[in-house]
């Protein structure tokens, strides 16, 4: 996970040096987005692109996707 603006800036360095396409933004805090955003998520609007899923107990293969570098989306982990 990122954290803060150094974070941020790093993964932007980080996909420019790999030869990736980044996009990065700071998402407002309003309600009326929020509102927005919901409603496109009920209308079917919103699509994630889930690349690869694992059980929390597999946290360390989940790790070795994501830095491979192939990953075509998120990769998610299973809590439950």
């Amino acid at each position: 996970m990122v954290c803060g603006l150094g974070g941020l800036v790093a993964a932007l360095w980080q996909g420019r040096l790999s030869g990736h396409r980044v996009i990065a933004g700071v998402s407002p805090g309003n309600l009326e987005d929020l509102s927005a955003a919901l409603d496109l998520a009920r209308e079917g609007a919103l699509r994630p692109v889930i690349d690869a899923t694992f059980p929390l107990a597999r946290v360390a293969e989940a790790h070795a996707r994501v830095d491979s570098g192939r990953k075509r989306g998120s990769v998610v982990l299973a809590m439950a």
